[in-house]
């Protein structure tokens, strides 16, 4: 049993032993009913199934259930969001090296009123007050038009548009955006505005660490000391080891042909050493391509723009780093 919290590299360190009070990925729970098909299989996708249960059918609000040495507490997402942004705040403060009580949140494309709301709740919780919320690509394309191409273009024929591919931990956001400049009474004025966007709320990088972790199993299983022992990936611990070494295998195919996991004592006695290589990894992030494609479709679509219109892209998020991702993207612009 922990004694204590865990924030960052520390909690994931700690979620392969105590998976059952490691909480992550909370972000887009927020403001969401438990009954709804998206809470479902999203907790399903991601391993969350077993950290939440439904606190109220009527409010059917999902709540995450902490047991300790004398009593067993529960929290909602609000609660639990409000403890990172706490964390975060002393962070910020010590950086600074002064008190930081305002905030602006940069929050995904695809939250509406419920969600923002309950966000405004872990905010008053953690104790931060919120000066607005600006969605999460648009954040980007305006530093972007501070210090990148965009400024570029801008000064030579005035506007630019620029398509921003956003893929996080689990979710992919695309978003047209034009950038322009005008002057009135001799003073210039440089506005952002999205022109297009569109999502797929069950897409992200973690997903990939899974589809590793899978072929990693695979090679354990097909190990002749495994020959008519259970399928590994019917341990839940050790999968959870697989996954944190897939994690960084990951981001060592991103720039290697191969990487090796190694795992002492994965099951008993038996240790993991396998290789995997980059092409292996590709092949089984091919079934995402037709999601990347059809969601840059539907933001070009949003846009009322062809894809020949976009003079840029711009490429945000750790898991647009996995091998093959990128080339993806590529041939959905069809450049």
């Amino acid at each position: 049993m922990l004694e204590e919290r865990l924030y960052q590299r520390d909690a994931h360190r700690a979620w392969a032993v105590h998976a059952n009070v490691t909480f992550a990925l909370l972000l887009p729970l927020l403001g969401k009913s438990a009954n709804s098909s998206f809470v479902r299989e999203y907790i399903n996708k991601f391993g969350l199934s077993e950290l939440f249960w439904i606190w109220n059918n009527t409010e059917a609000q999902l709540r995450a259930r902490v047991p300790a040495k004398d009593r067993e507490s529960s929290y909602s997402i609000e609660e639990l969001l409000a403890m990172v942004l706490r964390e975060a705040k002393k962070s910020v403060t010590r950086f600074a090296q002064e008190d930081v009580s305002n905030c602006v949140m940069a929050v995904p494309p695809q939250f509406g009123t419920s969600e923002r709301l309950a966000l405004l709740g872990a905010l008053k919780l953690a104790r931060l007050v919120p000066l607005g919320f600006v969605n999460q690509n648009l954040a980007a394309a305006i530093k972007y038009a501070i210090d990148g191409a965009a400024k570029e273009a801008m000064e030579k024929r005035g506007y630019s548009t620029v398509m921003y591919v956003n893929l996080g931990a689990t979710s992919f956001k695309v978003s047209v955006v034009n950038h322009s400049v005008s002057t009135v009474a001799g003073k210039r004025t440089d506005s952002v505005h999205t022109l297009g966007e569109a999502w797929d709320e069950l897409l992200g990088g973690r997903q990939f660490d899974f589809v590793l972790a899978n072929i990693v199993a695979e090679k354990f299983n097909a190990a002749s000391e495994q020959n008519g022992k259970p399928d590994i990936r019917l341990n839940a611990v050790a999968m959870r080891r697989i996954v944190e070494k897939a994690e960084e295998a990951k981001e060592r195919l991103s720039v290697a042909n191969a990487s090796r996991i190694s795992i002492d004592h994965l099951l008993g006695d038996t240790n993991l050493d396998a290789e995997i290589t980059r092409e292996e990894f590709e092949a089984g992030l091919a079934q995402f391509g037709p999601r990347i494609q059809g969601t840059i479709l539907r933001a070009l679509a949003d846009a009322g723009i062809p894809v020949g219109a976009i003079d840029d892209v711009e490429l945000i998020g750790g898991g647009l780093r996995a091998p093959g991702v990128q080339e993806m993207i590529t041939n959905a612009l069809n450049v």
